[in-house]
């Protein structure tokens, strides 16, 4: 059975960074892998200092609740939901979180939240997956 018919879902937000709160990226990213791997989701950050793109995917209420306590942190303000959604599979089922940085070369995400939001995004916000850090994979 596939994991769309276990609840499988994604979700695409994109959000500002309130610059009156401390960022410490590290720590997010570090958190956020420790999070997801307790609740079976995997997706991938991009930030390009002033705005994050974050897709997550997982069962559908560890997404749900992934998401609460993300539109509650302080670090986040004009939150916009892109998408959530049934899908039938994943497309970071390797990484609990990837972080791509910049949106500087890849212009497949821009394209995505122009599309589905009409989203106002900075300029240098393009994927780019040259800058792929350090990620944790997920246990064969």
């Amino acid at each position: 059975m596939g994991e769309a018919c276990k609840g499988l879902h994604k979700l695409l937000y994109v959000s500002e960074r309130d610059f009156s709160v401390p960022c410490d990226l590290e720590r997010i990213l570090k958190n956020a892998r420790q999070v997801n791997r307790e609740n079976g989701i995997t997706g991938a950050l991009w930030y390009d200092g002033k705005q994050f793109v974050q897709w997550l995917e997982g069962p559908k209420i560890a997404v749900e609740n992934v998401y609460a306590h993300i539109l509650d942190a302080r670090q986040h303000k004009n939150v916009r939901t892109v998408y959530f959604e049934p899908t039938l599979k994943r497309i970071y089922a390797e990484w609990y979180m990837g972080y791509y940085g910049d949106f500087r070369e890849d212009p497949e995400i821009m394209n995505v939240l122009s599309r589905d939001t009409g989203a106002t995004l900075s300029t240098d916000m393009m994927v780019n997956p040259a800058l792929w850090q350090t990620e944790e994979r997920l246990p064969d």
